[in-house]
C-alpha cells in the first residue's frame, strides 16, 4: 500500500486573487474569475472546470437571481457542476446582513457570528 501525505494528494489547487492591486473593487472582476473557473484553458470546453469554488467578498445590498451579474455567475458554475461556497457577506457583525454573491440560490452560504465577550 502506498501513502500520499496530505488530504486531497491529486488535487489541483488554484488561488485567484482578485482584489488588492490598485484599488479595483468591480463585480466585472469577480464575474471574470468566476468565469475562468468555469473553463481554466479558455478552449470553450467546460470539462475541465473546477470542482470546488470559495469565495471570501461580499457587496453591500446583494441582489437575487439575474440582476446581478455576480449571481449570474455563480448559477453558471453550479448548473456546471461546481460547488460554490460563499462568505454571507463581509459586512461585520450586523444583523440581517446577507450580500451578493452569497445571494446565489444554488450557492453554499455560510456566515459566522461572534459574542463580545
Amino acid at each position: 500500500m502506498t501513502v500520499t501525505a496530505g488530504v486531497a494528494p491529486e488535487a489541483s489547487l488554484y488561488a485567484i486573487k482578485v482584489f488588492g492591486g490598485g484599488g479595483l473593487t468591480s463585480s466585472s472582476i469577480v464575474v471574470q474569475a468566476l468565469n475562468w473557473a468555469a473553463d481554466p484553458n479558455q478552449d470553450g470546453n467546460t470539462s475541465d472546470r473546477v470542482d470546488v469554488v470559495n469565495l471570501s467578498l461580499g457587496s453591500s445590498f446583494g441582489e437575487d437571481g439575474d440582476g446581478d451579474p455576480e449571481v449570474a455567475a455563480v448559477e453558471r458554475l453550479t448548473r456546471l457542476g461546481c460547488v460554490v461556497v460563499m462568505s454571507a457577506g463581509n459586512g461585520g457583525n450586523a444583523s440581517f446582513k446577507l450580500d451578493s454573491p452569497g445571494t446565489a440560490p444554488s450557492g453554499i452560504t455560510v456566515a459566522n457570528s461572534y459574542d463580545a465577550g
